[in-house]
């Protein structure tokens, strides 16, 4: 009868549970038959299930990669694990969703990324954005944007939605 050692460092425990944390406080916000929720709940539970059947070698070490991921490091006996030298890697990775602004189409983050274009219809589709031009009066398509006064898709004190995702 075949055996496999599957190890899980400490930091692994913790980050399944935050991970499972996670899903229970966007249950809490958005209610537990949002959209958001179910996604998030099923992509976890999918990827620790198929993560589960992943293994190939004889060990396998989970730990943290990241505050809501894991990164799986196979051996194929415990001698490999012993000098470090691991066959197959993979992970579970947490993909964490954008705030949008419903009005003007700005992602949060990615302001400076935005076309010239784009930036030009952000300003004229979103009151809210404020604009300067080095002290001066004129507008700029080039502005920054006052990111607390939009009306974003994700309420600012929400959790983050995301979705978890196998990869290898």
């Amino acid at each position: 009868m075949d055996t496999r050692v599957v190890e899980l460092t400490d930091a692994a425990v913790d980050t399944i549970t935050a991970m499972r944390e996670r899903v229970w406080q966007l249950g809490s916000y958005y209610g537990q038959s949002d959209d958001k929720v179910i996604k998030a709940m099923d992509s976890l539970f999918h990827n620790l299930i198929a993560l589960n059947n992943r293994f190939f070698g004889s060990h396998a070490v989970v730990s943290k990669d990241g505050e809501l991921s894991l990164f799986v490091a196979e051996y194929a006996d415990s001698e490999r694990r012993q000098s470090g030298n691991a066959g197959f890697v993979y992970g579970l990775i947490w993909h964490e969703d954008r705030r949008k602004c419903e009005k003007c189409g700005s992602t949060q983050g990615y302001e400076y990324y935005l076309s010239d274009n784009d930036k030009a219809e952000a300003i004229k589709s979103c009151a809210t954005v404020t604009y300067t031009h080095h002290g001066t009066n004129k507008r700029d398509v080039t502005a920054k944007v006052t990111w607390d006064r939009h009306e974003w898709n994700i309420p600012v004190d929400a959790p983050m939605p995301g979705t978890w995702s196998f990869h290898s």
